[in-house]
């Protein structure tokens, strides 16, 4: 039984961190292998709801150029400016 529990806790943790920090392409290739699979299964409900869900229009939380409003904005802050440290500046801030 313990087993069992940990192999699906092993599983669960391997999907949320693959739903995170899969790159768009490789969630969108596993998606329309689902949606694939689950028409060959007779499951056509369920793969009409998967598809739709996937062609909704992309949220703010889906990244920064996925809607595109940041450039259009005019209260968004400028990004910002990278910058240099010399040398002297670095011996400066060590203490001794």
């Amino acid at each position: 039984m313990q087993e069992l529990i940990v192999a699906l806790v092993v599983t669960y943790a391997a999907w949320a961190v693959a739903r995170r920090y899969a790159p768009k392409a490789m969630r969108a290739w596993v998606r329309a292998t689902a949606v694939s699979t689950l028409r060959r299964a007779g499951f056509t409900a369920m793969a009409d709801k998967m598809q739709t869900a996937a062609a909704a229009a992309p949220s703010c939380s889906d990244g920064c150029s996925s809607c595109d409003t940041c450039s259009s904005n005019s209260s968004a802050k400028p990004a910002a400016k990278s910058g240099s440290i010399s040398v002297e500046q670095l011996r400066n801030t060590i203490s001794r």
